[in-house]
């Protein structure tokens, strides 16, 4: 079967599916999340739905690296990465290289960290995701801590704190430049209301 990347509907009910899983994960309710994820991953089978299949493998993986599973953790992040080369999915290939990074970190397989944690950077360089970015920075400054490396480890630090407040100042930016448009929004909304009822006088 051909992997898909665009089904139509039941591609927004599959991403409904994990989002309420992430939604439940986020408060720490696992086993909801896993349900959710699971039925995603079920769903997205049925069609052979590629970015489902990946993004269900991603939170399904990530919930067991949370719970200290890391043998499952890594099935399922190396069941999304597979999948993810093969419909050439950047950001899922970037998210599960990072994820298996941090589980080799956990299980102090620390060569294998680096390796799947550099790939992570390099990719989410590419495509320019700071959050990502950010992430694998974090966590190659904990592998250098952790093997003693200290020149690379603070290096890499200071690389995660610019990245950090870089995407912070991000999202501030997005937040004020949304309550801006909101405000001239309603400022609009006010003056049409005033000029109508002027005319309906």
């Amino acid at each position: 079967k051909k992997l898909m990347n665009e089904v139509g509907d039941k591609g927004g009910e599959i991403t409904c599916y994990i989002s309420i899983g992430s939604s439940y994960a986020n408060q720490g309710k696992y086993k909801e999340a896993l349900d959710n994820y699971y039925t995603a991953l079920k769903e997205s089978e049925k069609i052979n739905y590629a970015v489902g299949l990946s993004l269900s493998y991603i939170n399904i993986g990530d919930i067991y690296l949370q719970q200290g599973n890391y043998k499952e953790c890594l099935k399922n992040q190396f069941s999304a990465l597979k999948i993810a080369e093969e419909s050439d999915d950047k950001y899922a290939l970037t998210l599960s290289s990072i994820n298996i990074g941090i589980c080799y970190k956990n299980l102090k397989s620390f060569d294998k960290a680096e390796i799947f944690c550099i790939k992570g950077l390099n990719l989410a360089k590419e495509i320019y995701d700071m959050g990502l970015i950010r992430d694998s920075q974090k966590a190659l400054s904990e592998i250098y801590t952790e093997t003693g490396n200290t020149n690379k480890a603070f290096e890499f630090y200071k690389y995660f704190i610019a990245t950090r407040d870089s995407f912070i100042n991000q999202e501030n930016t997005k937040k004020t430049t949304m309550l801006e448009m909101n405000y001239q929004f309603d400022k609009k909304q006010e003056v049409l209301k005033i000029e109508q009822e002027k005319k309906d006088a």
